[in-house]
């Protein structure tokens, strides 16, 4: 339990007013939509190989069709992986671990396929300070959404580089934010480890993020 950070970018612009938080729900929710047809689409692409390999495999009992499904289900599973795992607060589905039968497999995504859209590409905890930023910059009047976009990226990384170098900067660039279950407020150790996977995560959240599209936090506790 505790403050939870979940960054989300988006191929959508923001055109709306950030405290208008009916507007949000609409924004997140086209995102949402947006990423469940991309998604069913790839499905189907990458099924297809899959089931064509297991209708070999069962039909001629060969060690080859065998090979053959095994490559495609790896194929498959990385693809599926990266689609919803993707930085998901560290979640590993049981199906990499070994490879199943095609009905088995296909039982267990329909119960991940409810995530689609709900993925994060970038999570924290108890990190305050980012809290603070966006309390500053602006957010719903509830406090539970704010919307960035590649410059607001680009100052956060900038800050946390800066109160890396000089920690003497980290209540004027970077202060933190007392709350219920805010968790530490303190400058400590836990508070630059913060700072530093602060930066790793945004650089990462930046890759492939263009200029003129809007992402989106929400905050939870």
């Amino acid at each position: 339990m505790g403050l939870d950070i979940y960054f989300k970018r988006t191929n959508l612009r923001f055109e709306g007013d950030p405290e208008d938080e009916e507007y949000f729900q609409k924004f997140a929710g086209m995102d949402d939509t947006k990423a469940q047809i991309e998604f069913q689409i790839g499905l189907s692409e990458h099924l297809n190989p899959l089931k064509t390999a297991w209708n070999d495999y069962i039909t001629w009992k060969e060690e080859r069709d065998k090979d053959a499904y095994n490559l495609q289900y790896f194929i498959f599973v990385n693809w599926l992986y990266i689609k919803l795992a993707k930085r998901y607060d560290g979640f590993i589905f049981p199906y990499t671990r070994k490879v199943m039968d095609l009905p088995q497999l296909l039982s267990m995504v329909e119960t991940e396929v409810d995530k689609i859209g709900k993925h994060c590409d970038a999570y924290f905890h108890k990190v305050n300070f980012i809290y603070a930023y966006f309390e500053k910059k602006g957010m719903t009047p509830d406090g539970r959404y704010a919307i960035f976009n590649d410059s607001d990226l680009d100052d956060l990384i900038e800050r946390c580089t800066k109160v890396l170098i000089n920690h003497d900067l980290a209540d004027v660039l970077l202060p933190t934010k007392e709350g219920f279950f805010f968790g530490n407020t303190e400058y400590n150790e836990n508070y630059f480890a913060n700072v530093t996977d602060c930066i790793d995560q945004l650089r990462h959240l930046k890759e492939g993020f263009e200029s003129y599209n809007t992402g989106y936090v929400t905050f939870s506790w």
